[in-house]
């Protein structure tokens, strides 16, 4: 329900600011699009049965993103713009688990790769610079997340060694050391994510010699926060069955980008 209610007023917006717009006016330009980023994860999650106390933080983890925008001028100070690109987000993880008769840590990272699809509202207050604003939509492509765990936690069935989560088409796979595949075909990874952009850009337009057209230099910097969950976590039902469920958890961005329009 949420979903519709914001892609309606994305599109009552769009329909509002294209009244009273000449054909004259619009114009479209595209090309492409290369942003280096910081990731992180805004993580909770419940403390889990006979766990005393369980403590998560996530850092932030570098990351990129590479693609092409399409830009249409409906009028001198509005333009409507879109963006298709793959990027790779994630965090770095540090737990600390407080267990009845001990206590450990185990850290890692989450590394996962979307398709993303932004649409944007831009608004150019004088020539060449923009503040946008809009809904960012992402589909899963693929993620891993690897951990390792501290000896004291190996009698409370945490193995010592580096244990991988290869994840593809929403599905993971529990990798061990040793090569064996456990646990597999469970949801792990969320298919779908939404999230809120926003932030700045400024364009330096550059003759091109001999011809009369022109190409535009993009300099930019944006803040992403996730509006949908992005993982389920593992646990065992009363049954020994394993299941999902979700949890708390958003991605979120920071990124200074460099585009080419043309």
């Amino acid at each position: 329900m949420k979903t519709k209610t914001i892609l309606t007023a994305c599109l009552v917006a769009a329909m509002a600011m294209g009244i009273g717009t000449s054909k004259a006016q619009v114009k479209v330009k595209f090309g492409p699009k290369a942003a280096f980023t910081l990731n992180t994860l805004n993580y909770t999650e419940k403390t889990p049965e006979g766990c005393k106390e369980k403590k998560m933080e996530y850092s932030w983890t570098p990351g990129f993103s590479a693609g092409m925008f399409l830009d249409v001028r409906l009028n001198p100070t509005i333009t409507l713009g879109t963006e298709l690109f793959v990027a790779k987000q994630g965090a770095h993880g540090m737990v600390k688990v407080e267990l009845p008769t001990t206590s450990g840590e185990y850290e890692g990272d989450i590394n996962t790769y979307y398709l993303q699809l932004p649409i944007l509202f831009k608004v150019s207050p004088f020539t060449g610079f923009n503040i946008e604003l809009g809904p960012q939509f992402g589909y899963f492509l693929y993620g891993d997340r690897d951990y390792v765990y501290s000896d004291n936690l190996k009698d409370w069935g945490y193995t010592t060694e580096t244990v991988d989560w290869i994840s593809r088409r929403g599905k993971f796979t529990q990798i061990e050391d040793d090569g064996r595949e456990l646990l597999t075909n469970y949801q792990f990874y969320k298919r779908w994510d939404m999230a809120a952009t926003g932030g700045v850009s400024y364009r330096i337009d550059m003759d091109l010699h001999g011809t009369s057209r022109s190409i535009g230099l993009i300099f930019g910097a944006r803040y992403t926060y996730g509006i949908f969950n992005t993982l389920n976590n593992l646990k065992q039902n009363k049954k020994g069955e394993w299941v999902s469920e979700e949890v708390d958890s958003k991605n979120t961005s920071i990124s200074v980008y460099a585009a080419v329009r043309f």
